[in-house]
């Protein structure tokens, strides 16, 4: 999606552990290809994760997005999925690069409970704010009201700097409640675990015009069903319009 309604701007993935071969699709997609170093070095278990809630976490895994060499960095999670309604994307993105930033602030969504989700973050790179990360994470500094692998760091690092971006970028969660659907058409949506479209079976469920979800005993509204059913579809979409080297490495 970006490359097609932002191809000016400069892709790069962040990876760890990923495959030579993997490497190379992304590559041949026109992605450049960073390596997430803090990935690996900021890794806990025990205790320390316990109290993520976690058997092991990894706090410090966006460590590395303030080293990038960029600006102004627009983050998305893997699992995030852009989409262009009626042509609208290119629009809604130059808004969100227009959003004044100073350095050590970010815009992301608010996750209720005074938080911000980590799946979409718009950030500055600068040494000191990598160097506040890093300090906090050596200390295990969290904001323990926030639930993730990352985010009760990136709540503590960021607490009182950051901008609540517009709703239209909500990630979507699927939800019981209608009211609580703040976008049915969002720019971008977050696939959170129970609704993952690449999960085994999932393809099957959206031929007999279900969604599919794996959190058990779900029962979702039924507009929240529907604007997941589309994301979902769109997403499969966009995977069969891939190249087929790239096509290879989701589990259909």
């Amino acid at each position: 999606v970006l490359k097609r309604v932002d191809p000016g701007r400069s892709r790069t993935a962040l990876v760890y552990g990923v495959s030579g071969d993997a490497r190379a699709a992304l590559r041949a997609g026109g992605w450049a290809v960073a390596e997430a170093a803090s990935f690996k070095t900021h890794r806990i278990d025990g205790d320390a994760a316990n109290d993520l809630g976690k058997a092991t976490a990894w706090p410090g895994r966006k460590l590395d997005l303030w080293r990038l060499p960029y600006d102004k960095v627009l983050y998305l999670d893997a699992d995030t999925m852009l989409v262009d309604h009626a042509g609208t994307l290119p629009k809604s993105l130059a808004g969100l690069w227009a959003l004044p930033l100073k350095k050590g602030e970010i815009g992301a969504l608010s996750n209720g409970a005074g938080c911000f989700n980590g799946g979409m973050l718009l950030l500055r790179p600068a040494a000191s704010t990598f160097g506040a990360y890093e300090a906090a994470l050596a200390q295990n500094a969290l904001k323990k009201t926030c639930e993730g692998h990352d985010q009760p760091l990136l709540n503590h690092v960021f607490d009182g700097a950051w901008t609540d971006l517009h709703k239209k970028w909500q990630l979507m969660k699927v939800t019981q409640s209608c009211d609580r659907l703040e976008h049915a058409t969002p720019d971008a949506v977050h696939f959170f675990a129970a609704s993952a479209p690449w999960r085994g079976g999932c393809r099957a469920c959206l031929a007999e015009n279900k969604a599919c979800s794996h959190r058990h005993g779900l029962r979702d509204a039924a507009c929240a069903q529907a604007s997941l059913l589309e994301a979902q579809r769109r997403w499969w979409r966009e995977v069969d319009a891939l190249p087929a080297a790239a096509r290879r490495f989701v589990d259909g």
